[in-house]
């Protein structure tokens, strides 16, 4: 999302900026929340740059684009495709019996849903 909230360009651009910085934000409190469940639960949180990318599913975000409507595919695209990771995980906890834990991945699927419709929404034409 920061790859994007820097290199974008176009129409409504300070608006779009300044949503993208919103977004990264909620995304961080995601990524804290989930990493402090690992932690209370006796795991470890992998959060060094190399494991996160050597374990994302997500496809790498390009970065030579400019255009506020490219960032605006490319990251409703990755944000959809976490939500659907985001749902796995919540029946996987649940399953597990961790209801906590399938609360707290309820949470950010709602927070991530919403950010791709808001992201989305930007493509929107009137």
């Amino acid at each position: 999302v920061k790859q994007a909230h820097w290199n974008t360009t176009g129409k409504n651009f300070i608006a779009f900026h300044e949503l993208l910085d919103e977004v990264a934000n909620r995304l961080r409190d995601i990524s804290d929340s989930m990493a402090e469940r690992a932690v209370i639960l006796g795991g470890v949180a992998k959060g060094t740059l190399q494991n996160v990318a050597e374990r994302s599913s997500l496809d790498a975000y390009p970065d030579d684009i400019l255009k506020t409507g490219d960032h605006i595919r490319e990251l409703k695209e990755r944000l959809m495709a976490y939500g659907g990771e985001l749902r796995d995980a919540i029946d996987a906890a649940s399953e597990a019996g961790d209801e906590v834990t399938a609360d707290l991945f309820t949470e950010a699927c709602g927070i991530v849903d919403k950010d791709a419709w808001f992201i989305g929404a930007n493509a929107v034409e009137d």
